[in-house]
């Protein structure tokens, strides 16, 4: 998913895509910190998600 968002952020960087009231290389930022971020958590997420996952009780 990460390489997906940045390769999207990319494409729409080079088409000179962007929402209303913002250029193309301040829309890019957005999409890019946000796949960062994700790669960057993902592995404590994960861990995360272990730990708080209830255990089945086989009762």
């Amino acid at each position: 998913m990460v390489i997906l968002g940045v390769l999207a952020g990319t494409d729409s960087l080079a088409r000179g895509f962007a929402p209303p009231g913002l250029d193309a290389s301040t829309s890019y930022v957005v999409p890019i910190t946000d796949m960062l971020i994700l790669r960057r958590l993902s592995s404590s997420h994960s861990a995360i998600a272990q730990i708080l996952q209830p255990t089945s009780d086989s009762s």
